[in-house]
This record gives C-alpha cells, structure tokens and sequence, in this order.
C-alpha cells in the first residue's frame, strides 16, 4: 500500500519537471487506455496509484507530453485549483458572494463536509454538487431545508421521500412541482404547501384545486391563488371573500355571480381601488353603490369611467 502512495507522489512531482513528465505521461497514458480498462474496478480502487491514474484526466496527461509548455500550463492550472480548493477561501467567498458554486475544486464537490457547511451558506450549490452527494439523503434533505426548489434536481427516490418532500413543499411552495407521483396525491404533502404560500395551489393536482380546506388555506395567504381553484369553488362566497380581502384583484377570478355581490366587490375595492375593474356591469353603473365605496377608498375613483367618475364626485 505504501509503494502504490510513493508511486502517486512521484507521478505528482514529475508532472512539473521538463522532460521526465514527457515520459512519465506517456506511460500513464499507456495505463488509462491499455492496462486499467483490462482490471476490475475493485482492483483499481483499491490501489490508490491507480486510483490517481484513473482520476488524471487525458487533457493534463497529453499537455504534459509537450516539455516547459505543458509544464507552465499544467502548473498554472494547479495553482489555480489549490486556490479553489481551500475549503475556507471559498466558503468565505460564497458568503461575501464573490464567486459562485461552480468555481469550486471537482476534489470539494465531492467533499460532504464541505458540501454541507457550503449549503448553510447558499442552499443552491446542491444543484452542483458530484452524483455521488445528490444521491446522499443526509446532504438531499440538508438542501431542501435551505432551499426547497433543490428537490428540483435530487434523485427521484427522494421526490417520494416524505421528510424530504414536506421540509422541501414548507420552504418553497413551487417545490410542490417537483414532488414524485407517489407523494403528488398526498393531502398533508399539498396542504402545508399552500398554507407555505398560496402560489402552490397552481401545481396541485385537480382533485385538490376542488377541496374547500386547502383552496381556503391557499387564498388566505395569497387572494390571487383563487386563479386554480376550481370554477365550483370561484363561486363560493366564503373563500371568494377570504381571497377579495388579502388581495382586493382576485376579484377578476371569481365568478360573475359574485362579481356582482355587493359585499365581495366592496370589500375588493376597499384593499385595491383597481377592483372595481372587474365588478359586474351593473355595479360598475349603480352610482349609489359607488357613492358609498367611494367614501371608504377614495382611489376607487381612478379607476371609474370618466361620466360616471364626475357623477360620484360630485355626489361625493
């Protein structure tokens, strides 16, 4: 085990001395494409020289065929990667954002702690990291927590993990998109999404976007969520209600009956003045109607044709 380790460090050295690394890369060329394709991939990880051959990549190998030149490029290349792969350089540099996820070091990809400590940072490196730690639920669920959208890009047997999926849907409401089909369905799954954020209802399945519960949870905090509910439920006075007084433009998806209902439109009118753009006809003509909104939110008036704008202010 020692002599493979005293053969990696001699291979590491020659590649900065003219002349001996033309040689020495001619023979690991030799080895990556003749004699490792021919081992078992158990041999060869085992070995940790072999290990190192199979890692270097051919594009160092054949630059270091050409003596001084592939030495100077090489060497500047390390140089660089030394810098990208100082776990506190770049942890500090991801924190003051001067540079981002895909400056790090291949070599800190692929290191979990590393991975781990740079998530706490900026839950968006999980999109770059090695196959090897997307695939660890440890760093998967680490991830969402910080960032619920990187169930985006976890592997599909984490879209049905139900930890993963419910810390993901609380975080990020569009994360709701990204859920496997088997947790797609899932009620609790659905609803903590649209009490996160109402937005989410939009990538509800229809059977939800119809459930009285979870489109109320949704317009309660986020009016305009009432654009996914259901035609049934645009219709229910309760939730159109809810949905007018967190945000008075959800009006323009209610149904025309309630577009109608004195009560809706006024309390529509009374969050946003716009509002009124989308009451029914009749309301929008009735000037004792208007009179008496007018008075509580004087915007409304902005919004008005011009005959009927003058009729109200002078009524008012």
């Amino acid at each position: 085990m020692r002599i493979t380790h005293i053969f990696t460090s001699i291979d590491r050295l020659a590649d900065y001395i003219p002349v001996v690394s033309t040689v020495t890369n001619l023979i690991d060329l030799f080895q990556k494409c003749v004699v490792i394709p021919m081992m078992n991939k158990t041999t060869v990880w085992k070995s940790h020289y072999y290990t190192h051959l199979s890692q270097k990549s051919f594009g160092r190998s054949l630059f270091l065929l050409i003596p001084v030149w592939g030495n100077l490029l090489v060497g500047n290349s390390d140089y660089i990667n030394r810098k990208y792969s100082d776990r506190g350089y770049m942890l500090s540099s991801l924190l003051e954002g001067t540079l981002s996820f895909r400056h790090v070091s291949k070599q800190l990809k692929n290191d979990k702690s590393f991975l781990m400590a740079a998530i706490q940072v900026q839950g968006s490196v999980f999109e770059h990291a090695s196959e090897r730690l997307k695939s660890d639920r440890e760093v998967v669920l680490a991830a969402v927590k910080k960032d619920g959208c990187m169930l985006k890009h976890a592997e599909g047997c984490f879209k049905n993990d139900r930890e993963i999926v419910l810390a993901a849907v609380r975080h990020c409401p569009i994360a709701l998109n990204y859920v496997g089909i088997e947790l797609k369905y899932d009620r609790e799954v659905v609803l903590t999404a649209v009490q996160s954020h109402g937005s989410a209802l939009e990538y509800a399945s229809e059977r939800y976007q119809n459930d009285r519960e979870i489109v109320l949870a949704a317009v309660a905090n986020f009016g305009r969520a009432l654009c996914n509910a259901s035609e049934a439920l645009k219709g229910d006075r309760e939730i159109v209600l809810i949905a007018v007084t967190q945000n008075g433009l959800a009006l323009m998806y209610a149904s025309d009956q309630l577009k109608n209902d004195r009560d809706v439109v006024r309390a529509a009118c009374l969050q946003n003045g716009a509002a009124i753009l989308y009451a029914s006809e009749a309301l929008k003509g009735d000037r004792a109607f208007l009179n008496e909104i007018v008075q509580e939110n004087r915007a409304i008036l902005g919004f008005l044709s011009e005959s009927i704008r003058s009729q109200v202010a002078q009524a008012g």
